[in-house]
C-alpha cells in the first residue's frame, strides 16, 4: 500500500460524498479518507473515514488547506465531493508517472470528455492571462487542472490556496513542479 490520503472538500451534498466515498473505498480499500465539511448541517461520512467539521460556508480554499495540513502521508490524492473514481483507476500507475517524471502534481482523466486540463497564456498586449482549455505542453504537461489530482503534499503546503477566495479551481499548481 502506497504512502496516500484521498481528500474529499464537501459543501452541502450528501448524496454526491456518499457516493465519491463509495467509490474510493471500493477501488482503493485500505486507504485513509478524510473529509472537510463547512455544510450547514453535518453530513456524515461512514465508519472508517476522518472528518473535518469547519466553519459553515468557510469556503472551498479553507476546506482544501485544512485538509493538506491534517494529512501525514507523503502523497494526497485531492476529489471534489462529486466525483466518482471508475474501476481501472491506476494509483501504482499515477505514483509511478509522478516520480519518474519529477512531478509534484498528476492530474486523473475525467472520462466526461470535457476539457478541465490547459494552458495559460499572457497575450502580446494587455495584462488578461486567457486560458486555452484542453491544450497541453508538448512534454504533456498542463498548467491547470482539474479538482482530481494526486500530489505531493509538501508542495501543496508551499504553495496553498488563497483563502480569500472561497470558491476556485487551482489552475497554476503545476508551476510549482
Amino acid at each position: 500500500m502506497h504512502d496516500v490520503t484521498f481528500i474529499i472538500k464537501a459543501f452541502e451534498r450528501q448524496e454526491a460524498l456518499d457516493r465519491c466515498v463509495q467509490s474510493v473505498q471500493e477501488i482503493f480499500p485500505g486507504y485513509p479518507i478524510v473529509v472537510a465539511d463547512d455544510s450547514f448541517e453535518e453530513l456524515t461520512v461512514p465508519e472508517g473515514v476522518e472528518y473535518l467539521r469547519l466553519p459553515y460556508d468557510s469556503g472551498l480554499s479553507v476546506g482544501r488547506n485544512a485538509l493538506i495540513d491534517h494529512a501525514t502521508t507523503d502523497l494526497v490524492f485531492l476529489l471534489d465531493e462529486d466525483t466518482v473514481i471508475l474501476e481501472g483507476a491506476d494509483l501504482d500507475g499515477m505514483i509511478y508517472h509522478l516520480d519518474s517524471r519529477g512531478l509534484d502534481i498528476l492530474a486523473g482523466e475525467d472520462v466526461s470528455n470535457l476539457a478541465w486540463h490547459g494552458l495559460l497564456v499572457k497575450p502580446k498586449s494587455g495584462d488578461r492571462i486567457t486560458h486555452l482549455y484542453g491544450r497541453k505542453h508538448k512534454d504533456g504537461t498542463c498548467d491547470f487542472v482539474l479538482n482530481f489530482f494526486l500530489a505531493r503534499r509538501k508542495a501543496l503546503q508551499r504553495v496553498r490556496w488563497d483563502e480569500r477566495l472561497k470558491m476556485t479551481t487551482y489552475r497554476i499548481l503545476l508551476v510549482i513542479t
